[in-house]
Order: C-alpha cells, then structure tokens, then sequence
C-alpha cells in the first residue's frame, strides 16, 4: 500500500489532491492494461528482477540466479544449475567473461522458459496439444503450429463447449497473443497472424481469459440489480470490530476497512454505553461486551477487549463510500446494548456524518396494507442501511422491547452462551485460552439473561425511525410470512439446523419450497455462528445458502475454509457484494435438481509462492486439495475432498497430471468447488503456515464452473492476487455429465 499525505490547496501552484488521485488511477490502469501483454514468468522475473540485480548492473550471475530459482520455488543442485547455466549460455553465444558477468533480464527469462520447455516430454500442454490437434501436420512434418480455424473448431467449440465464439474472436485473440511479451528459447520466425505456436497456446491456457470461473457471471450486470433486497445474497461479515478470537483480540475500526475492501456488505457493531467526554455527552463505544466473556477473561486473567468509538466506524463508512459513490448499499447490522442517552447520540452520529449517505425510511410506505417490497440494491447505491429495532406503532409503550438489548439472539439467548449454557474454556491465558480444549478445563456456567432476568430494553424513537430492518421474535413460519417485509428473523447455526430439521419433518411435497425459503423470497434472514465459537471460527455457510438466508454472516478475520467459499460466492457479479439469488429459490411451485457428475483432474501448476508470499524459506513441496460442498435435498451438507500427490521442490512449474476425480453435485444452485495449494515438508507433514493453512485457494460456484482445459486463478489468503501471487495459477481440466436418476 501507498500512504501519501498533502494539502488539499493549490495556493503554491502544486498539484491537488484530486489531481494527484487522477494520476495514480492512471498509473494503476495503465499498469492493468499493460500487464494483460505480458507472460506471467516474465511478469514474476520482474516483480522480484531488483532483489536479483542488487548492484544495479542489469545482469545476473550464476550464483544470483540461483537465488532467483530459490525464491520462485524451483531447486537445483549446485552442480546441475552450474552446468545448465553453461550449456545455456554456450547455446546463446556468450563467451567465458559474458558468462562470468552474467546474463541480461531477457536472457534470464529465456533460461527460466528452457527449465520449463524442457519438461514438456510430461508436461500436460504437449498432451493436450498432441491430443487436440494432433502431433504431426498433413505433410508428415512435426506440428509447430496451429491454424485458427482448427483452433476455434477443435478446442473452443468441441472441447471449451464455447459454442457462441466465432472466427472473428479467434483472430482478435490470436492477435493479442502475437503481441504478448513471453520468453521463447530462440527467435521466432515471422508470425502468421491467423496461426499461434505452442508457447502462445500454453500462455492462453494459463491466461484469465481462459479462467474456470465464467467471465460474463463474474460481470457486474446492473440490469439484474432491481429486483427486492429479499432476492440477493448479501456478503455478510460478524463481529466485524474483532481482530481475531473473541478472548485474546482486541476491537479495531480497521477492520471494518478490511471487511469492506475484502467485498462485505453487511458489517456488525456490538454498541455499548461508554464514558461521558468533557461536556458531558455521552460516547457509545464499541467492543465485544456480553458478560460471559468478560467473566471468563476475568477468570483467565486476561485483559479486556480494546473499544472503539461508533462515530469512528461511522466516519469509516462514510470515508468508504466517498471513495467508492457507486457501491451497492452498505447495511449496518445494529446489536444495541445502549441507554436512550446514548442512542440519542448514535442517532446524531448516523445524520450528520453520513448526511445524504443514510438511507432513511418512509413510514407511511413501510406500513401500509399492501405490503411494499423491500428496496433494490440499484436505487440505494452509495447509501447506508441499518438493521435493528423499529417498533411498527408510534406509542411510547411499543418502544419497550424485551431482552436486555437488540442482540443477534432476536430469539435465543441460549446461542450467545446465556441461560445456563456450559462453556468450557481453557485455564491458560494467551492465545491458548480461545483454542482447542485439551486439559485443565473448567466450566462456566452464564446465568445471567434467563428468561425470568430479561427486563424491557427501551428503543430510542429517533433510532428506530432511520432503521429499515427490524429484527423480530420468531413464533412460526405462517406468522413471520403475514408480517411487513421488512420485519427479518436472525438464528444462529445451530437454529439454523434444528429448523432445517424440522423443515425436512414437515416437507409434504417432494421439491416444494420449505415455509422457510417462502419467507425467505420476501423476506431477510441473518445467520451468525453459535457464541461457543470463542476461537471466532466458522461455521458452513453451504446450509443457509441453500435455504435463501441472504445476510449468512462470518468472522472475516478468521482465514477459513468457510470464509474462502464466502469468497468464491461473492466473486460473482463484480464482486460487488450482492448476488442474486437462484431463479429456483423464487419459484411457488415444485422443482428438482438432476444430479450431476462433476470430474477433475488437477494437471499443473504455475509460479505458484512460499507460504504468505514469503521471499525466503525453503521451496515448497506443493499438492492440491479438491473439494466439492453440497447440499443434499434432505437437507444434509456433504463434503466430498480428494488430494494429489505433491511434487518435490518445485512451486515454478509443478506437474501433477493427476488422476480423474469424480464428485456427485445434487444441488448445481448452491454447491461450491474448492481448491487449495498445499505444502508438504520432508516428513510428510502439512505445512503452508500455522494451524495449516493454504498456500493459495480458489472456490468456484458450481453454476459458475465452466468445461475444458481451465486456468485456475489463485488468491492468498486475503482473497487478493497482488504481489506474487499475481501470477499463481492452476491448469486443470474439467467434466460434467447429466446423471439419468433410476426409475
């Protein structure tokens, strides 16, 4: 990141800061577009070329390149690198004092491309070549090229199934990779532009153009942005101030910035009543409050948890969308603990920082006997939601809400380790206190919100009237239907199962939509993960998905499994946070998902990093975990998972040509694939870094999988492709058949 920090005048005759913004936007889309003509081994020589050349002299010697084949994960003996860099320099007619001295950037590309050429005895670029267009051409002769004629019609249209493309397409394309800087071992001869060799056709496979995951899905489509708020998929995030567990963490306004830029959509703010400042007003703050935790931090001698201001998360929001004026709605998920002073000043906070930027709700439209859909993402761009408390009736009575506060357990207490709840937590402090129970355990048992306990928590009437979702009691699903669609129901994971259970008991037609997902086609549900998950794990969203549930909130500041398919779902629609939710979950009458037969094979990899992007450390030993998550129409998850083998010291250019593997998809909607580029060390033990985590991921939805020989973008663990793992890549290719069910 680049901090830059100026005046906002022009008095001295300087740039502005608007214009110096102007200019970095430039230099970022020009970037963007300039990097789409390069190779990406030529894009990774670059990125790390001034480490390499530290004294600046444009060559790197021997020794040097041994560093560079290190940090790009490709080892080699001493003895081996030594004499591959002589016979290579030989071949490119450097004498004894050019080779002492070095070779150039260009050249360096060309002896990183030789490594790999070298292995297409195995390497699965010359299979696919051979086998799609043969290996020799008519007169006998070695095929060293292929026509685009043969091209559109071998591979786009039989193999890709790409059956829209046309010739025309073909030559444009052909005529970008010409242009394309890639390293090759000798100069080519000149170019037939309605021809690409094999070094062209391997750049295409790897490229983005030619990524698993459809490019006109991963489109932002404004056309599909005006339908009710009710039929999207709302990127959801919970606990959002939290840095990590819920024990040893501290609160952070960052974090919200984080969340924001990662894609979310809908941020959580647990709001206490904090200090007075010097006049007197009062200052709601923001932290991870509830008694329990702060009884057993107290039992484990740990520290409280750091709060924050709520004006400074409303500043964040407000900063947010002046950066981004286009982005769909923000929601602000409210757990409101505070007295009415305090609300008072939430509500001033809410108006004057965000001004035009808060979306505030017409009372007449909201409660009238038609029952008005909620508002679409399109006529709400750049503004803010709040999700809380909002009392349908105008009498001072009707702001007394039962239960402490307006908290996720809108109906449980026992989900956020209240009413007698057990939580086992372990005796050490740190960090070990939010990990896995092993020993010196002792419970805790919260007594503190049983139903006789509850008092009536007052909801401040200027509140409640900037509020559009209110969160209610659940009694049953004929009951929540009737209500006003902006009335939504919150469960934690484990409610989510028992009532998806219970659904399943009371299903009486074969694909009928459960009473669930029909409330869920005009209303909102918010998921959250159970209050015993003081490790802020997280819990699968794969479940709600399949029932409708828009707002299925995670802890983002955990890197999980879960958060990575929360990626790959989001990444559709220009990742703009909402996505629009399958036409099957709308539909009144009866529908059936044919099963599928989904086949992988896991054929290379390419430049793929060290763990967390590192620069130094050994080189990797990389293997790929394939996953598919379902869900059954009974209701049940599955996760089916298979592995390769890994390849030893080598992350440049791994060849696995792995076996096929082959899953069973019975839901298409909502199912998710997922990969994930592991390590092993010399005993066979996962590594990548802590707690295992992976060295670089990808999931994509199974309505968003496309056929054929694919590239496989990679992501760190951030979900970005910045620094090295700009250019980390997967080749794999990809099956599907319709299954006939058995009659």
């Amino acid at each position: 990141t680049l901090d830059l920090m100026m005046t906002s005048s022009d008095e001295d005759g300087g740039c502005t800061r608007d214009e110096v913004l102007d200019a970095l936007d430039n230099v970022v889309r020009t970037y963007r577009a300039e990097k789409l003509k390069v190779g990406n081994d030529v894009l990774l020589l670059r990125y790390i070329w001034t480490d390499a050349d530290k004294d600046k002299t444009g060559f790197i010697n021997c020794n040097d390149l041994g560093k560079v084949l290190d940090r790009i994960n490709f080892q080699m003996k001493r003895q081996e690198l030594h004499a591959t860099y002589e016979k290579f320099a030989k071949i490119i007619g450097l004498d004894r004092s050019q080779r002492r001295k070095g070779l150039t950037f260009e050249q360096s590309c060309t002896f990183l491309h030789k490594l790999r050429r070298d292995s297409w005895l195995v390497k699965p670029v010359n299979e696919i070549w051979n086998d799609l267009f043969g290996q020799f051409m008519n007169n006998g002769k070695p095929r060293q090229t292929v026509s685009a004629r043969t091209f559109l019609e071998q591979f786009v249209h039989k193999k890709q199934k790409e059956t829209n493309v046309t010739m025309t397409d073909v030559l444009k394309l052909f005529e970008r990779l010409h242009k394309l800087e890639i390293a090759t071992v000798a100069d080519a001869e000149p170019r037939d532009p309605a021809r690409i060799d094999k070094n062209r056709f391997e750049a295409y496979l790897l490229s983005r153009e030619n990524d698993v995951f459809d490019p006109i899905k991963e489109r932002l489509d404004r056309r599909m942005m005006k339908k009710p708020l009710s039929e999207y998929f709302i990127n959801s995030s919970h606990n959002t101030y939290l840095t990590g567990d819920q024990f040893t963490s501290h609160s952070s306004v960052e974090q919200y910035s984080i969340a924001l830029y990662r894609g979310c959509r809908c941020l959580e703010l647990d709001i206490w009543d904090g200090e007075l400042d010097e006049d007197g007003r009062p200052i709601p703050v923001v932290w991870h409050g509830h008694k329990i935790i702060r009884a057993m931090k107290q039992f484990l001698n740990l520290n409280p948890t750091m709060t924050i201001l709520f004006r400074d998360i409303i500043r964040a929001m407000k900063l947010f969308l002046n950066f981004n004026p286009n982005s769909y709605p923000l929601v602000l998920s409210f757990e409101n603990h505070c007295s009415v002073p305090y609300q008072q000043v939430m509500e001033q906070d809410l108006l004057e920082i965000l001004g035009d930027s808060l979306y505030i709700p017409n009372e007449g439209a909201l409660n009238n006997k038609f029952r008005t859909a909620l508002p679409a993402p399109e006529v709400m761009k750049g503004l803010v939601i709040i999700k809380g408390r909002r009392p349908p009736l105008n009498k001072p009575s009707d702001y007394l809400i039962n239960g402490n506060a307006d908290e996720d357990t809108d109906e449980e207490s026992d989900d956020e380790m209240g009413a007698g709840e057990a939580v086992e937590v372990s005796t050490a402090a740190g960090s070990e206190a939010a990990s896995s129970m092993t020993s010196n355990h002792t419970k805790i048992t919260a007594t503190t919100t049983t139903k006789a306990s509850k008092k009536k928590h007052m909801v401040h009437p200027g509140l409640a009237r900037l509020t559009l979702l209110h969160g209610t009691k659940f009694k049953s699903w004929e009951q929540s239907c009737k209500t006003p669609s902006h009335h939504m129901h919150s469960f934690s994971e484990s409610k989510v199962r028992a009532h998806s259970r219970k659904l399943q008991t009371q299903q009486t037609r074969d694909g009928a939509p459960s009473k669930w997902g029909v409330y869920n086609q005009s209303h909102i549900t918010r998921t959250y993960p159970a209050g015993s998950r003081v490790d802020s794990s997280n819990y699968s969203p794969m479940l709600a998905w399949s029932l409708g549930c828009q707002l299925v909130s995670l802890n983002f500041q955990t890197k999980d499994t879960p958060l990575f398919l929360n990626d790959g779902r989001f990444r559709e629609n220009g990742g703009c946070g909402y996505v629009l939710k399958p036409s099957t979950m709308m539909m009144q009458e009866p529908h059936s998902f044919a099963p599928v037969q989904l086949s992988i094979r896991i054929l290379s990899g390419s430049c793929i990093p060290k763990p967390r992007g590192q620069r130094a450390g050994e080189c990797i030993h990389p293997y790929v975990k394939i996953s598919v998550f379902d869900v059954k129409g009974d209701g049940k998850e599955t996760t089916q998972s298979a592995m390769t083998n890994h390849v030893v010291n080598n992350g440049f250019f791994p060849i696995w040509n792995s076996e096929k593997y082959v899953f069973s998809v019975e839901n298409g909607a909502v199912a998710m694939l997922h990969l994930a580029v592991y390590s092993r060390d010399t005993s066979m033990q996962v590594v990548g870094s802590k707690e295992g985590e992976p060295i670089a991921t990808s999931s994509i939805p199974f309505s968003c999988l496309r056929t054929g020989y694919r590239s496989v973008q990679l992501f760190d663990n951030n979900n970005t492709r910045s620094g090295p793992y700009d250019f980390a890549s997967l080749l794999i290719e990809v099956r599907r058949k319709q299954l006939i069910a058995e009659i």
